[in-house]
């Protein structure tokens, strides 16, 4: 879709690109999905792989089987469920629920949490939602300024530079 597009419910797709604006007046199921423009999912959305770099609004739950992208705006009004999940923009939703890992560079808002084997939050991040795993990473430095440690009288000193601040409400 380079223009304006709008398809009906129930449509069942192998490959969705976006550089304009589509809207789906209800479910859609595919396999890949590419959003460089604006998508609207008045419905369920269920795809193998997801890639926004513009913005996606589905209305309803989102069902990622693999990999979960956003360096644009995703805002779903349900429940994500997904593999991984990469934010490097802003993710919204309801619940974000994933059964490897979450690597966050950007804006998150989970009303109900985001729950994940494996959560990264990048420095400078800011998430809103209860955050659950296994193992929780919060400030990781995508660039160390400065890795310095020695030990003096037995005891260890670790410098690092981390940058912008992060912000998380609840681990």
């Amino acid at each position: 879709v380079y223009g304006r597009c709008t398809l009906p419910a129930g449509c069942v797709g192998k490959k969705l690109s976006t550089f304009g604006k589509l809207r789906v007046e209800g479910n859609l199921a595919c396999e890949q999905v590419d959003v460089g423009g604006i998508t609207a999912v008045r419905g369920d959305l269920s795809a193998s792989e997801v890639l926004v770099n513009g913005k996606l609004d589905v209305s309803g739950s989102l069902l990622v089987k693999g990999t979960l992208e956003t360096n644009g705006s995703c805002e779903v009004g349900g429940e994500l469920k997904g593999t991984d999940l990469r934010v490097g923009g802003r993710l919204r939703a309801r619940k974000a629920l994933l059964s490897n890992q979450a690597d966050i560079a950007g804006e998150v808002e989970t009303g109900k949490g985001l729950r994940g084997k494996s959560v990264v939050i990048r420095c400078g991040t800011r998430c809103r939602g209860p955050l659950v795993g296994e193992r929780v990473e919060l400030g990781k430095s995508v660039l160390t300024v400065v890795n310095w440690s020695t030990r003096w009288m037995g005891q260890s000193i670790k410098m690092r530079g981390i940058g912008k601040m992060t912000d998380a409400e609840d681990v």
